[in-house]
């Protein structure tokens, strides 16, 4: 467990604001072989001896949360495809379409083609 909320200060919304916690080197190797161990990593060693885990975790629901927000409210946007362009897309993605069933389709036909020539029923 953590003990450095000895002479840790907060503030009005309860965040720590004090000094930060040194490790000594004995604390640093002890963690390190708690992580060496089977069925154990460094995320349950840290999450086990610190509230990190849970501050990543708060991190990364304010970061989604954001992302989320700035994508479903996008500003103006000054950009126009005139038909030119989506003909051109049109065209690509057919390509691309007609390229993959090729390549998909042949080798099923070769490898029928080969099963029957190898195992004829006679």
């Amino acid at each position: 467990m953590d003990t450095s909320d000895e002479g840790a200060v907060t503030d009005s919304l309860g965040r720590r604001t004090g000094p930060r916690h040194q490790y000594t080197i004995a604390e640093k190797r002890r963690v390190a072989e708690e992580s060496l161990e089977p069925g154990s990593s460094v995320a349950v060693v840290s999450q086990r001896r610190t509230t990190r885990g849970t501050m990543n975790k708060r991190l990364a629901a304010r970061t989604l949360a954001l992302g989320t927000l700035a994508l479903a409210m996008p500003g103006m946007a000054m950009a126009y495809i005139d038909p030119g362009t989506g003909a051109y897309v049109v065209q690509m993605l057919a390509t691309i379409i007609g390229v993959v069933a090729f390549y998909i389709a042949h080798p099923i036909r070769l490898v029928k083609m080969l099963w029957g020539r190898f195992f004829k029923r006679k």
